[in-house]
C-alpha cells in the first residue's frame, strides 16, 4: 500500500482486482497468495521495475515454452505491481 506491501487479504483483493479489469473472468473466491523471497539487483539505486517475459514468444537466446510467464519483480516494486504486469501479458 501506498508503494509497500498490504496485508495479505489486501494484497489478494488487488490481484482479485486486476483479474477481473482485465476481463479474464478467472478470478475465484479461493485464490490463494504464496508469499516468498525475492531477489534484488545489488545497487544502491531503486529499481521500479519489473521484468515479464512470455514464454511463448522469448526473448532471443530463451527457450520457447507453451503456457509459462517469467515474473522478477524489480527492486522496490509491489508484488501487485508485478502481478498486474503479468495479468497484461496475458491478455
Amino acid at each position: 500500500m501506498k508503494g509497500g506491501y498490504g496485508t495479505t487479504a489486501e494484497e489478494r483483493a488487488r490481484l482479485l482486482e486486476a483479474l477481473d479489469r482485465h476481463r479474464l473472468h478467472q478470478s475465484r473466491p479461493d485464490l490463494s497468495l504464496i508469499w516468498g523471497t525475492v531477489c534484488e539487483p545489488t545497487s544502491p539505486h531503486a529499481d521500479p521495475s519489473s521484468f515479464v517475459v512470455d514464454l511463448r514468444q522469448p526473448p532471443d537466446g530463451w527457450t520457447p515454452t507453451g503456457n509459462l510467464l517469467v515474473a522478477l519483480p524489480g527492486k522496490w516494486t509491489t508484488a501487485w505491481h508485478c502481478a498486474d504486469r503479468v495479468v497484461d501479458a496475458l491478455i
